[in-house]
């Protein structure tokens, strides 16, 4: 389990993510940065890309504020700490789910403390995961002839095609049921990691990764299916790569 949060710094001012990303490296060692951005908009890609741990927000941004920023986000699956020279927002972030809340110029403890803070609560989180993924060992699939029980430790993959997924086992066997992929990357543990629009993958079978414009996995079972350029860096990021 990574004991590490990864983060980003959304601040249309040049200077207020040098900063920020000066103190980071300065005083918060459990944070691993992995980019900065200066506009909400280039924001939003990051978010989508990288799904970082942490975003350390700003509100007052041209074009696009922070509040409508978040708005645009379908799923909100990380922590935000808002990080801004106005005081006049503090309700309204609470409102936004906010983790934490800190004025410019940024307080060195007052950043200390909200990294702590974001860390025990993923912690927490990644561990109760882990907790349930240890129970997760049959999954009932839905086929044509009723219902198929089978281990998850056997799932080699998982192949989309519409409102039906192929399921593919580590003795050859495959299976058509009817739930979506999403279905299932909802339903199988964190060894499952989506590479693709397509393709849903249980990292305990694979056997090579291949470079290129997102790269190309090979399994167990000798099927080489594309990385999309989309889930890569999340792919690389799940093996620290």
């Amino acid at each position: 389990m990574n004991n590490y949060l990864t983060a980003i710094i959304v601040d249309d001012e040049l200077d207020g993510r040098l900063i920020l990303t000066s103190m980071l490296t300065d005083y918060c060692e459990s944070v691993r940065l992995l980019g900065s951005f200066g506009s909400a908009e280039s924001g939003i890609q990051a978010i989508r890309t990288l799904k970082p741990d942490l975003v350390f927000l700003d509100i007052e941004m041209p074009g696009m504020n922070a509040f409508a920023m978040l708005e645009q986000l379908r799923d909100i699956n990380f922590e935000v700490v808002f990080v801004t020279a106005y005081n006049n927002y503090a309700l309204k972030a609470i409102k936004h789910n906010a983790m934490e809340y800190i004025l410019k110029p940024v307080d060195k403890d007052e950043l200390i403390a909200s990294v702590e803070k974001c860390h025990k609560k993923l912690y927490h989180k990644r561990t109760t995961a882990a907790s349930q993924d240890q129970d997760t060992t049959k999954l009932i699939l839905p086929v044509r002839e009723g219902f198929l029980f089978i281990d998850v430790a056997k799932i080699v993959r998982c192949e989309g095609d519409g409102n039906y997924t192929h399921v593919y086992l580590d003795d050859q066997q495959k299976h058509v049921a009817s739930k979506t992929l999403k279905d299932f990357e909802q339903l199988l543990p964190s060894s499952f990691v989506r590479i693709h629009k397509s393709h849903l993958i249980n990292t305990n079978f694979i056997k090579k990764y291949i470079k290129g414009e997102g790269g190309v996995v090979v399994m167990s079972d000798d099927s080489e299916l594309e990385v999309s350029r989309r889930n890569k860096d999340y792919f690389l990021k799940y093996f620290n790569l």
